[in-house]
Order: structure tokens, then C-alpha cells, then sequence
């Protein structure tokens, strides 16, 4: 019987933008993530610290792994789809100390190193508009250099800065998606079309009683989408006026994974609000996927 084609996750987090693909291996250089994912039924190879540092990833590794838990190997284009969320402190408007050569910003060169070496048919990155700050510009001018000088050949490739909130999430959180479709599939990068939000969206319907949040800097209105959550403390305030902390179930339905079992042991609250916070909202990641397959690889998901 012919195996069903992998995809790869690097960076994978708890799998926002990667939850629907299947048959996918998921890397993170972070032991956590791979927990809550076994917890919760994960199926398939997780690659956790050396084995899941994007700097160490080869198609050698992936094959050692894929051989010792499932008797196969990959070759060279097989790949269906890599996907990769962006550490994003060192591009972060909210970090006052980002700079170009942040160690973290040059993990986007080693997404466009494994790109070239898997030769996957789909890549999808994601990391926030920070990128294009202009302190950040002598690595983004380096970064799309290496882009066009190593990927140039064999693939196709877009930008664009979507917003979470359009695709059904629950946050009004902008990201940048880089696209690249390896030039033989046939189609052109392309993005799911944008929709209109709706009320069930807005914090006040999400959580009721909730009339205004703060999450750092100003109390905002709940009659709208909330902005984006990171792990740091956010503020409630009831129409009974009450005050208090945003609990990690509100944020884990906020974030699309109310379905998600985190009170596991090891895990702190500080962990699992990073967790939630550093992840793509799962409506959007699952809309790009869908689109992906649909639209692009022209695969039923």
C-alpha cells in the first residue's frame, strides 16, 4: 500500500497553524508542547530539543527519526508541506531591545536552508509585521536576499499581512505569511479570501459580563474583537465591576483550543500562557491550511 505524503512542522508550538494537516512531524527545540500534544491524542513523530532545533534539522535527521519509529525514509521533494512559526522576540515591537541579528531572527534562514534541502511543494512561515521595522531592515534585506538566491529556481513566492480576526479567530492579530509553491505543482502562491467578523467573535459575547479588558497599556472595549494575547497578564473587567486576571481557560478560547487538556504535570500557568501566547490563533492557521490544500495543492483536506 503506498504511504500517505509527510508534511513538517518546525517551531510547531501547540500547532496552531499546523493542527489540520495530516500525517505531519511536529519539531519544537521546547519539551511542553510535545507533552500537551501526546496528552491530547497527538499522532506521529514530535521532535523535541536537539532532535527539534531548527538548526540541526537535516534530511538526515528527519530519515534517522522516521526510521527508527515508522521503518520509512524521505526523499528529497517528497515533502507535501513545511510549515514554521517564527520566534518573533527579536522582530517584536513589544520587545524594546529587537534588533536584526537576534539569534532567534536567523532561524528564518535555516526555514529557507531546509526548504531547499527537502525541496518540500508548499512552505508556509508566519512571523509579525515587526519584521519590516525599520530596525530590523539590514536582516530583512539579508533574509530576502538569501530567499531569492537559494529559492529563486524552484519556486514561486508571496507575501502577505493577514489579520487573524478575518478568517474567523477570535483576536485581532496581524501576522505575515510567506508563501512559496515549488514551481512543478502547477499553481501560483495564493491566500484564503478575507470575511467579514462577526459578533460571536467579540470578547463581550465570548466571555458575557466582560465590558472591558487591559492587556498592558489601556483599558479596551469587550463590544469587539480582543487584540492579540501574548503571555503576559491581562485584565477583565465585569459589568458587575469586578476586576480580574484573565484565566488560562479563557485564553485557551480565545486562542481556538478550548478543546485542549493542559493541566498536566510540569506544565506552570506562566507555561502555558507562553504557549497560548506564542501561538498562531488555531480558525486561522486552519483556514491558510485549508486553502492550501484546496485552492493550491487541489487536495481535499
Amino acid at each position: 500500500m503506498k504511504k500517505k505524503q509527510l508534511s513538517l512542522s518546525t517551531c510547531s508550538g501547540l500547532g496552531g497553524l499546523c493542527s489540520s494537516i495530516p500525517n505531519k512531524i511536529c519539531s519544537d527545540i521546547w519539551a511542553l508542547p510535545e507533552k500537551v500534544y501526546r496528552a491530547n491524542n497527538g499522532k506521529g513523530l514530535y521532535l523535541t530539543g536537539e532532535a527539534g532545533d531548527l538548526n540541526s534539522i537535516t534530511l538526515e535527521s528527519l530519515n534517522y527519526q522516521l526510521t527508527r519509529a515508522q521503518k520509512r525514509k524521505l526523499k528529497r521533494g517528497e515533502l507535501l508541506i513545511y510549515t514554521s512559526g517564527s520566534p518573533c522576540p527579536g522582530v517584536s515591537r513589544l520587545n524594546p531591545n529587537a534588533y536584526a541579528w537576534d539569534h532567534r531572527n536567523l532561524l528564518m534562514l535555516q526555514q529557507i536552508r531546509l526548504c531547499k534541502e527537502l525541496l518540500p511543494s508548499v512552505c508556509v512561515f508566519e512571523q509579525v509585521p515587526g519584521f519590516f521595522d525599520e530596525r530590523i531592515k539590514p536582516f530583512s534585506k539579508h533574509f530576502f536576499a538569501i530567499l531569492h538566491k537559494e529559492l529563486s529556481a524552484d519556486y514561486y513566492f508571496d507575501l502577505r499581512r493577514l489579520n487573524a480576526k478575518y478568517y474567523g479567530a477570535n483576536q485581532d492579530r496581524n501576522r505575515l505569511i510567506f508563501m512559496f509553491v515549488r514551481k512543478d505543482v502547477g499553481t501560483l502562491p495564493s491566500y484564503p479570501a478575507p470575511s467579514d467578523v462577526v459578533a460571536a467573535q467579540y470578547l463581550s459575547n465570548l466571555l458575557p459580563g466582560v465590558i472591558k479588558y487591559n492587556s498592558g497599556k489601556s483599558w479596551q472595549s469587550a463590544q469587539q474583537v480582543v487584540g492579540t494575547i501574548t503571555r503576559g497578564s491581562v485584565k477583565l473587567a465585569f459589568s458587575n465591576s469586578n476586576i480580574e486576571n484573565m484565566t488560562i481557560s479563557q485564553r485557551q478560547l480565545i486562542c481556538g483550543v478550548e478543546h485542549l487538556n493542559l493541566d498536566l504535570e510540569g506544565i506552570s500557568m506562566s507555561d502555558k500562557a507562553e504557549m497560548l501566547g506564542n501561538m498562531v490563533p488555531k480558525q486561522f492557521g486552519d483556514a491558510i491550511m485549508k486553502h492550501v490544500f484546496t485552492n493550491i495543492l487541489k487536495i481535499p483536506l
